[in-house]
């Protein structure tokens, strides 16, 4: 999506106000932005405030205004004072250096569409057919860039899978991808239900264990050639360290088993937590 949004940006500058070289500015940035404006900001206790927490409140808020929302967040406090009195000092502040930063890449296409109807008209003629991957995670932002552009034509694939839905955390809204045959109807619900990577005990499991979810898409896995295969096990692990010292103590046991170094893989995910492991993959196509 971000890239798409800096093509958008690139290819219509001077309508969004930019300069014709783009600069996109490190997510680590914006948080150093805010330090350097919040010296300015006469307010007792001004140095007790998290940034971090304060940047994501003023982009929560920008993408509010995005929608058409103008009126404050709820629940407002401190955090919320000193966000709103940081938010325009802040997008000056980028104008002022002629960058855009992440959620940029995306809001600021959303601007430019209601700013320039020619704009959007132009990307919807452009783009007669979208597919999106991976719809589960969208966001609220993705979304309307989505049904932004094509709301003209309404041709649009998405694939995904509601159950394997982990970023809530980070935005994503798996609303997107449970409304999408009401919000787009009429289209056809295709199910991909043979999976080709896991057991039927594996999948036997997730089966059950999802089934009790009752905010999801109606669907059943089913093992495309495969035995039967051990039953999996489940290890509750208390810290990094602990997770750690078990794959260590794992290895050691199956190499006193018999198996060599060259048999044995430890998979991780690198530079973000995981708040969730998928056992199988499955998704479903809307069209």
């Amino acid at each position: 999506f971000h890239p798409f949004g800096l093509q958008i940006l690139r290819q219509n500058h001077k309508e969004a106000g930019l300069p014709s070289h783009i600069g996109v500015i490190d997510p680590s940035a914006s948080p150093s932005i805010l330090k350097d404006l919040i010296k300015d900001i006469t307010i007792a206790g001004k140095e007790k405030f998290d940034i971090e927490e304060v940047l994501n409140i003023i982009n929560a808020r920008r993408v509010e205004i995005s929608q058409g929302r103008k009126e404050k967040t709820q629940g407002f406090d401190e955090y919320h004072e000193m966000a709103e009195m940081l938010l325009p000092k802040f997008m000056r502040k980028l104008d002022i250096l002629g960058v855009v930063d992440f959620e940029g890449l995306l809001l600021k296409p959303l601007e430019l569409f209601r700013s320039h109807p020619e704009v959007l008209e132009k990307i919807q003629d452009r783009f007669s057919q979208m597919m999106v991957d991976e719809f589960q995670d969208t966001n609220e932002t993705q979304m309307k860039l989505v049904s932004d552009i094509v709301k003209k034509h309404r041709n649009i694939t998405v694939v995904g899978d509601d159950d394997q839905s982990i970023y809530g955390w980070r935005g994503a809204q798996v609303a997107n991808i449970l409304t999408f045959p009401k919000n787009f109807a009429p289209c056809e619900v295709i199910k991909l239900e043979r999976n080709y990577r896991s057991t039927p005990a594996i999948l036997g499991l997730a089966n059950e264990l999802i089934s009790k979810n009752r905010h999801r898409h109606g669907k059943i896995l089913k093992a495309e050639g495969k035995t039967s295969g051990q039953l999996p096990e489940l290890f509750v692990i208390g810290s990094d360290d602990e997770e750690a010292e078990f794959a260590e103590r794992e290895i050691q046991y199956l190499l006193q088993q018999g198996y060599k170094h060259q048999d044995i893989a430890v998979l991780y995910r690198s530079e973000e937590r995981s708040v969730g492991k998928a056992c199988s993959s499955h998704r479903s196509s809307y069209h």
